[in-house]
């Protein structure tokens, strides 16, 4: 799904474990356990994935958070 109105992009899959990484360190969560993330996104039931390039969209995004 592509929202050219707010620059953005929905993917249904699972984050890699270094853009799980980047979210939640990016939103203050600390430093994320490499191991526990590798298990969590296995363990996943289902995922999206939110891709934005804009810099502005990225703020917005790590605002929800």
């Amino acid at each position: 799904m592509v929202n050219k109105q707010k620059q953005y992009e929905i993917i249904e899959r699972r984050p890699t474990v270094l853009e799980h990484k980047r979210l939640w360190e990016a939103v203050g969560w600390g430093n994320a356990n490499i191991e526990m993330t590798e298990r969590s996104i296995a363990n996943s039931v289902y995922a999206v994935v939110v891709v934005c390039d804009d810099l502005d969209c990225q703020h917005k995004i790590k605002q929800l958070f």
